[in-house]
């Protein structure tokens, strides 16, 4: 395993992610007449607007912008159906 600061450079951690987004993405597909609609986190005060916050990185863009895959470009072959 690489630094953590380099972690994106790990093959490994770099198939992982992709897989968490493929994922995300075939629950975003089978949920989309849901409209992604959040969970209750009652162990969580600040839930549900730290997703209506800015990335600590990126101060222009909201956490919500990021959730849809498809209004970033991406695009996949197949999904699995969430079982």
């Amino acid at each position: 395993m690489f630094h953590s600061s380099a972690s994106p450079n790990d093959p490994m951690f770099f198939l992982h992610h992709a897989n968490v987004d493929r994922v995300w993405a075939a629950w975003q597909e089978e949920n989309r007449l849901a409209g992604g609609a959040l969970a209750e986190d009652y162990g969580n005060p600040g839930y549900p607007d730290m997703w209506r916050g800015e990335l600590f990185i990126w101060d222009q863009v909201d956490a919500a912008e990021m959730f849809d895959y498809r209004a970033l470009g991406y695009e996949y072959d197949a999904l699995p159906t969430p079982q």
